[in-house]
């Protein structure tokens, strides 16, 4: 199998050994889990073992601010707009480094752009995650036509 990075996330590390490590984790431990590549990883020379912080006060912090990401991510607001009444929408999105009020993304044309590009991105990503579901091929489509247009 031939592994590549979605983003360059790991600069130090090449997606085919990443790839090949995670299969042969699954191999060793019967199933692939984020318990089984830690435990994996936690050698001084494993494969994996640079890309996890294994200082355990930096970690909980670590571990805390992702509770914080998961926390904001989970806060909605109810918009009542005559075109989606009482849509649940986020109440803020990461833009430019930090997480803004939605209502004023939408207001200033450069966090909107910004907004705007992520969900292309997650469109695209969407698309090949899922691509070798036929039953949405005319998703698929919608989703080629948008691209298109923005690109």
């Amino acid at each position: 199998m031939v592994y590549q990075w979605k983003t360059l996330t790991y600069e130090n590390l090449d997606a085919q050994t990443a790839g090949n490590e995670l299969e042969r984790i699954q191999a060793v431990s019967g199933a692939l889990t984020a318990k089984s590549v830690v435990d994996a990883s936690r050698s001084e020379d494993a494969v994996l073992h640079n890309v996890f912080e294994w200082d355990d006060e930096k970690a909980a912090e670590s571990y805390r601010e992702s509770q914080a990401r998961a926390l904001i991510g989970n806060i909605v607001t109810i918009s009542v707009d005559d075109e989606r009444e009482h849509a649940a929408v986020r109440a803020f999105v990461h833009i430019q480094n930090e997480y803004r009020p939605v209502n004023i993304v939408l207001r200033v044309s450069e966090y909107k752009q910004e907004m705007f590009d992520k969900a292309l991105k997650e469109l695209a990503s969407f698309q090949i995650k899922y691509s070798h579901l036929k039953e949405l091929d005319d998703v698929f489509k919608s989703i080629e036509l948008i691209l298109n247009q923005h690109n």
